[in-house]
């Protein structure tokens, strides 16, 4: 049991998903600027499918950067 502990300690730390999941999210980012910039007259509707992706990008950037482990050790909350 304490090798799938230690298993999944080092997975944790090398926090693979949230990597995954931000390099998908850039992936469709720059396809949909580059689709976006190739348009000749973008329409108000085409504006905001732009807007609502870089604005998904906001709360993934969030979730990653605090979806790490606290710099506080259990010391410093005793």
């Amino acid at each position: 049991m304490d090798k799938i502990k230690k298993l999944a300690d080092a997975l944790d730390s090398l926090r693979i998903f949230p990597r995954l999941f931000m390099g998908v999210y850039i992936w469709l980012l720059v396809e949909a600027g580059q689709w976006f910039i190739a348009l000749e007259a973008p329409t108000m509707e085409q504006a905001g499918y732009m807007s609502v992706i870089v604005g998904a990008g906001i709360g993934w950037m969030s979730a990653y950067v605090n979806s790490g482990k606290s710099k506080q050790t259990k010391d410093d909350n005793e």
